[in-house]
């Protein structure tokens, strides 16, 4: 199964990209997109109007996003520690 992923500017490292990739999922950097430095409402809004779930780190600001407009196609927080 492929996933249509949108990869926040916190997330973009290039060997996680790079083996989401290899692992056949379609996906767009925050860099690709032209969104850099965006604010995270953009970022959120360029997802929903793509069809494609957001990954980030910023999990605070994108769970206010999603109370907000819950009918989106996905957000995957993610947490390394």
């Amino acid at each position: 199964m492929s996933l249509r992923l949108l990869i926040d500017e916190d997330s973009q490292d290039k060997v996680l990209v790079r083996l989401l990739r290899e692992a056949g999922h379609d996906l767009v950097t925050v860099n690709e997109a032209g969104l850099m430095s965006q604010p995270d409402s953009t970022v959120f809004s360029y997802a929903i109007d793509k069809n494609r779930i957001v990954l980030t780190l910023n999990c605070r600001d994108f769970k206010a996003l999603h109370q907000a407009n819950p009918n989106h196609p996905g957000i995957f927080k993610a947490r390394f520690e």
